[in-house]
């Protein structure tokens, strides 16, 4: 039996804050729609415009349409960045977040202040890097392990 090996994670702001971006934009494709939403309203705002002069009101059909197609993902993404920052400084980073326990049995993950409730993980871990981060996907969760070097 080898001896066990215990690693305590702490989270600084930047940290977080590259993997939060990492979850949405990479990990949950989040930015598909947006830019779903942004193409349809383009392409629509481009028969307007193929319009203008023939029909009354194409041209200002036009601009509404591709101020909304601009605006709306914007404001999204706007949105989620600056709830992030609050966030961030709600939480007090830097502080510790995960121990991990890699042994004989798998990795266990424990977050901070709940020491008796371990997520065992087992062999069902996929371990991506993003650019100096390291980040575990176990079947329900994206974790970070470890800061970012």
């Amino acid at each position: 039996m080898s001896q066990p090996i215990s690693v305590s994670v702490q989270m600084d702001a930047a940290s977080f804050h590259d993997f939060a971006a990492f979850d949405l934009l990479r990990h949950r494709k989040a930015w598909h729609r947006p830019l779903a939403f942004t193409a349809i309203l383009l392409v629509s705002a481009g028969f307007c415009l193929s319009q203008v002069g023939q029909k009354d009101g194409a041209a200002l059909l036009t601009v509404v349409l591709a101020v909304v197609a601009l605006g709306v993902p914007a404001v999204y993404f706007w949105t989620f960045f600056h709830s992030l920052s609050l966030q961030i400084k709600k939480m007090g980073l830097p502080r510790p977040f995960y121990r991990l326990l890699l042994d004989d049995d798998g990795l266990s993950v424990w977050m901070a202040g709940e020491q008796d409730k371990p997520t065992k993980t087992g062999s069902a871990v996929e371990r991506r890097r993003k650019r100096r981060c390291l980040c575990m996907r176990t079947p329900k969760h994206l974790r970070l392990l470890g800061g970012c070097w």
